[in-house]
This record gives structure tokens, sequence and C-alpha cells, in this order.
């Protein structure tokens, strides 16, 4: 997971203003390639900050990823969300690594612990932890996330 800092000790520390981001900022440098620096772009970053990210992080595109997106929410602040990702993701003609993101954000959202607490927001985890706990016994699904059959 990754920890994001600001200006405003309150945005910092909010988990729910970064849970779903954080899930998301995952998923997106483990699956976005080399047209990372389109989908920056439609975030609105300027070339010079691309530049200046490459030369930084030289031969280490998920590092680029992750300060691209970290630069986004730092501008965005409270209005950097999840949804606004997934825009931009669309209009790039990255649906894949959108369907992904949204996968992840439902099945955590269904998640809940024995007394019914959601996962997500006490976890802020991924797919595969949150499914993890789910092996372990540590977390079960509700009911409703089960199909009823014939």
């Amino acid at each position: 997971m990754f920890s994001f800092w600001g200006d405003s000790k309150t945005w910092d520390q909010d988990p729910k203003l970064l849970g779903n981001l954080n899930v998301a900022f995952d998923i997106i440098c483990n699956e976005l390639g080399n047209e990372w620096r389109m989908f920056a772009r439609k975030l609105g970053h300027k070339e010079a900050l691309l530049q200046q990210i490459e030369y930084k992080h030289p031969r280490n595109m998920r590092e680029q990823i992750q300060q691209s997106l970290i630069e986004w929410q730092k501008r965005e602040r409270e209005q950097a969300t999840v949804d606004k990702l997934l825009s931009a993701l669309r209009s790039c003609k990255l649906n894949m690594v959108a369907d992904s993101v949204e996968e992840e954000d439902r099945f955590c959202e269904g998640a809940v612990d024995r007394k019914g607490r959601g996962m997500r927001k006490m976890l802020g985890g991924t797919y595969h932890q949150v499914a993890g706990l789910f092996l372990s016994g540590v977390v079960m699904p509700k009911k409703s996330d089960f199909m009823k059959t014939k």
C-alpha cells in the first residue's frame, strides 16, 4: 500500500479519503504499462512534470506511475476520487485496468468481519489481501454475496 502526504493533516490522515485511492493506485501501478504518460496527461499533468518524474525515476515505470498518481492526488486534494481515475482510464481506452479497479472496489466493499464491520474501511487492502483473510477464516462474506440457486 502507498502512504500519501500533503499540506493538511486532516486530509492526509482521513482513511475514508485515502482507502479507496490506495487500492486503486496499487492496481493502476501494477497493470498500467507504457500508456502511463497518456493517462497522466488525462489527469491534467503537464509535460514538464512527466519529464521530471521520468528523470527522477529512470527505468522504473512502476515508480513513474506511482509518482504521477501522488502528484495528481496532491493537486486535487479532496476532489481526488476513484471515479475520476476511472473516467481518465476509460477516456484513454484503458478499460481492462478500469475494470480491475472497479472489480477490486466491489469485492472489498462486500467483505465483512464476523461482527459485520466492513473490511475495506478496516483494511484498505487489495483483493488478494482480503481474499487471504477469507481463506484464513478472519473474514466472512455477507449473506447477500451468495447467489441463491434452486
